[in-house]
């Protein structure tokens, strides 16, 4: 049953019961002697009997309902204040890629569509609210968010800010988009890659650390094959250590932007092709580290079906030097 429908169970419910306890109604309460003790029932008594039946009615609508209703993929689409203005979450900004993703009673947060989680919460449901971390007496910004909202389809969110200002998350259900998603047709947009290479001075040691930034409009919000690593928690810390910057390759230098499509098939890729590139040198080792990353995908999965598809990706490289402080300066 839907959220949807329960809601309207409920609302019927209230009225049907709200008009028949507008009637005097009469207990009939046996006494000694035989005779029966009428009571009529007051004003006072109805109202807790209402009180009573909306507090159950909203216990069927959203507390035996909203773990359920909220299991499942949901992508937000973006992050507003009381004013319906973009504004920054705990997560990031109310232009980035983010998903909510709930499996019984885990919330798992990732800001990409092909990275495992970045955080996992073991929440508590409440009537219509989700607790991060239950059981702590102090609570931090971000930590409780309640259900303003709750279809099929759409998801609001509202929780405090580390202002204690309102902010609301609009989701959107993953389930919808893959409907709409064409794999044999459709390119699956993964955002921006930034791998920064920084030599550590004075010393020999390099410093390896990748960035993303993929927005969330809807061309990167399909869904997408899941990179799986035991050694590396994300792609970007994979493709960021294992590459290596050519020697010609000048320091304090930013590449332009390189674009790379590739068929990803049952954990392997191929069909590697360099669309936008940099050079020959260049393009070679870029081609040769995401090719290091044969067997560690999980294919896309449409419908609970293995499903092959067509992925890209744009890169931007810069290497660079990071000073390193010396004991006692």
């Amino acid at each position: 049953m839907s959220n949807h429908s329960r809601s309207k169970i409920a609302q019927c419910l209230i009225l049907k019961v709200s008009h028949i306890i507008n009637f005097q109604f009469q207990l009939e309460i046996p006494a000694i002697g035989g005779t029966n003790l009428r009571v009529e029932l007051n004003n006072h008594l109805k109202r807790i009997i209402l009180i009573c039946l909306i507090l159950t009615a909203i216990k069927f609508t959203y507390g035996i309902d909203l773990k359920d209703a909220l299991q499942g993929k949901w992508l937000c689409t973006e992050i507003v204040d009381i004013n319906s203005q973009p504004t920054y979450g705990k997560f990031g900004a109310s232009d980035e890629y983010l998903k909510f993703s709930f499996n019984k009673n885990k919330l798992s947060i990732t800001e990409s569509a092909f990275d495992p989680s970045i955080l996992e919460f073991t929440i508590k449901y409440g009537l219509n609210y989700i607790d991060l971390i239950p059981g702590t007496v102090y609570k931090i910004p971000e930590q409780v968010y309640y259900v303003k909202n709750l279809s099929d389809d759409k998801l609001i969110l509202s929780t405090l800010n580390p202002n204690g200002d309102s902010i609301f998350y609009h989701l959107i259900s993953e389930t919808v988009l893959t409907k709409e998603f064409n794999p044999g047709t459709n390119i699956i947009d993964l955002g921006l890659v930034v791998i920064k290479h920084l030599k550590l001075y004075p010393g020999n040691g390099i410093n390896r650390v990748s960035q993303y930034i993929i927005p969330n409009t809807r061309e990167f919000l399909n869904p997408s094959p899941m990179f799986n690593d035991r050694e590396h928690a994300s792609f970007g810390h994979f493709y960021s250590f294992n590459f290596k910057f050519p020697d010609s390759f000048p320091t304090d230098s930013l590449t332009n932007e390189i674009i790379v499509d590739f068929d990803i098939k049952t954990k392997d890729i191929e069909n590697i092709e360099i669309v936008q590139g940099v050079n020959s040198e260049f393009d070679k080792e870029v081609k040769r580290t995401l090719e290091l990353t044969k067997k560690k995908w999980v294919p896309l999965r449409i419908n609970d079906v293995e499903t092959e598809c067509r992925v890209r990706f744009h890169f931007v490289f810069y290497l660079g030097i990071m000073n390193v402080p010396m004991k006692g300066n």
